[in-house]
């Protein structure tokens, strides 16, 4: 026996040099999968001004087994107003406006993207003019009830007077007079004055001019002082 001792064996053992890794594994693991239901979904913030006026659609909509990837949904989408009156008439006109015109920059981006003559723009156009059915439709019901209100129809306006307004009820007015004395009728004397410019650049050429039309004059009446300028 050898006086030198021997190490014993640990339970991890050194994988030799040179021996190829063993492959991963395809499947995830138990862990992996426990881990991914863990996490909390990221919620991205965006300025208003940066938002664009159109998002991905919803898995329900019949377009989207249509155009696919390029399926889209228009902001603000239609909607009829829980009160009808002339303030919300307004209001839905308005957001028609906004709608047609968001659709109009995301036709010119299909068309960019697409063609002009692709089947993706035509689709489009289609699904467009389903939504803008709806918005009309939505236009008259909106107008039909407020005309069948009457004067509720009125109500969410505003209307109120000078006095009313917490202001003096003997309040005067000042209209500006057409008989100002600094002015001549209705056209101003003293914005004439002030009137620089091409004007007064014309006058100054053609002052020259005539100076040296007067000049050359004078130069041939010196060199021929007899008859010069006469007709025959």
């Amino acid at each position: 026996m050898s006086g030198a001792c021997t190490p014993a064996p640990t339970g991890t053992a050194t994988p030799a040099r040179g021996m190829p890794s063993p492959p991963l594994s395809t499947k995830p693991s138990m862990s992996s999968i426990r881990r991914t239901h863990t996490i909390a979904p990221v919620h991205l913030s965006t300025s208003s001004s940066d938002a664009l006026p159109l998002v991905i659609a919803d898995v329900d909509d019949k377009w989207s087994n249509t155009l696919g990837h390029a399926n889209f949904t228009i902001h603000p989408p239609p909607y009829l107003p829980t009160r009808p009156d002339l303030e919300a008439c307004r209001q839905l006109k308005r957001d028609w406006d906004l709608a047609r015109c968001n659709y109009t920059k995301h036709l010119v981006r299909t068309g960019e993207h697409y063609g002009a003559t692709s089947k993706t723009y035509l689709l489009t156009e289609e699904k467009w003019k389903e939504t803008d059915a709806v918005w009309r439709a939505n236009n008259d019901a909106t107008i039909a009830a407020t005309a069948a209100s009457g004067e509720d129809a009125f109500a969410s306006l505003k209307h109120s007077r000078m006095a009313e307004a917490g202001g003096d009820s003997n309040v005067m007015t000042k209209i500006p007079s057409l008989n100002d004395p600094r002015c001549e009728g209705k056209f101003p004397q003293l914005g004439d004055e002030d009137i620089v410019g091409p004007m007064v650049v014309g006058v100054a050429r053609m002052q020259r001019r005539r100076s040296t039309k007067t000049r050359l004059l004078a130069f041939f009446a010196e060199k021929f002082p007899v008859g010069f300028g006469r007709g025959a």
